[in-house]
């Protein structure tokens, strides 16, 4: 059936939003230090008699990495030294409340120093909207360098099976189909308890397991390519063996391998949400599984905000990454047109 403009103008409006989504989460990751860890974007430094001196900018100097800490701008503003004039999130994600009281506050449950925590707190009294905004530099880090090394490690291998076949296309199609036997969330939960926690680990370990499906595209796009007449000429002329794969026939077949790699950014989104909500997670990083974890306090009781907020970003991520996969696929495929 071939494609309409109306079908092409429905579907670029019902893939804007997936788009709009992965952006905003992109700019949470990457401004996150800045926007919610209790720094100011315009601060006044103040004499002894609290008169303005000067004014200072910490946003810019956090992107040049010298930015205040939390704790030295409270020490400071405890002392009448600097008052801050504009701030986004006017809490950091590992800021514990002393009190117990402040555990498990509803949305905009007012703090100390008249500061209001807009979606709550969790268990340890740590700001929900503090730990969103910072959980999303976990989420989006997984995503794209978990998916990024298992395309690498599909496209290499799947080029040497299309490729060469025989008996190097058998060996790596056996590969292909003992790591696609293993359960990847049981290898997952068995190296948390046999390794260190680490969030390098938990990435190098999504891609060592999911990178058979790019291998399998690749392995069928090179095998369809590699008696075509450009690549015959080629390798009469003879040009390198890397340049011939990597350089001539991976452009004509890269297509349905980058597709793949968008259903794989969501399936590690997932599986490092799960591995925190199992409590198996990085235990120094903010993390959208683990505020999910503490939905239900230790007596029982449900709180609604820690399921619904991190729940959300959870299935709205890994949707948009589906989404833009379909979207993508639809448009290479060249049957569609």
């Amino acid at each position: 059936m071939s494609r309409t403009p109306a079908h092409a103008e429905r579907r670029r409006r019902a893939l804007a939003p997936s788009r709009l989504w992965i952006a905003f989460t992109l700019a949470l990751a990457l401004l996150a230090p800045v926007i919610a860890n209790s720094r100011p974007i315009v601060l006044d430094r103040l004499d002894a008699s609290g008169r303005v001196i000067s004014r200072e900018y910490p946003l810019a100097a956090s992107l040049l990495g010298e930015a205040l800490t939390p704790l030295d701008f409270a020490e400071r503003e405890e002392r009448n030294e600097v008052r801050a004039t504009f701030t986004l999130v006017p809490f950091s994600p590992n800021e514990r409340a002393g009190d117990r009281k402040a555990s498990f506050l509803p949305p905009g449950a007012a703090a100390s120093a008249g500061r209001t925590h807009l979606l709550g707190t969790d268990r340890h009294g740590q700001d929900v909207l503090s730990n969103l905004i910072h959980g999303s530099r976990l989420a989006i880090s997984v995503g794209l360098i978990a998916a990024g090394l298992a395309t690498l490690i599909g496209i290499v291998l799947g080029a040497f099976m299309g490729y060469f076949g025989g008996w190097v296309d058998t060996i790596l199609s056996r590969l292909v189909e003992v790591v696609m036997g293993v359960p990847l969330l049981f290898v997952l939960v068995l190296a948390a308890g046999v390794m260190p926690r680490s969030i390098e680990a938990t990435m190098a370990l999504i891609a060592c397991f999911t990178w058979t499906t790019a291998a399998r595209f690749t392995r069928a796009e090179f095998m369809r390519l590699r008696n075509a007449d450009y690549v015959l000429a080629a390798r009469a002329a003879g040009i390198p063996m890397r340049s011939l794969l990597f350089r001539h026939m991976l452009r004509n077949a890269a297509a349905p391998v980058l597709i793949d790699a968008s259903f794989t950014m969501a399936t590690a989104v997932v599986l490092e949400a799960t591995l925190s909500y199992l409590g198996l997670g990085p235990p120094d990083r903010a993390s959208w599984g683990a505020l999910l974890a503490s939905a239900t306090s230790d007596a029982g009781e449900f709180r609604w905000w820690l399921a619904a907020f991190p729940g959300a970003a959870i299935f709205l991520t890994a949707l948009s990454y589906n989404i833009m996969g379909e979207s993508a696929r639809d448009e290479l495929d060249p049957r569609a047109a």
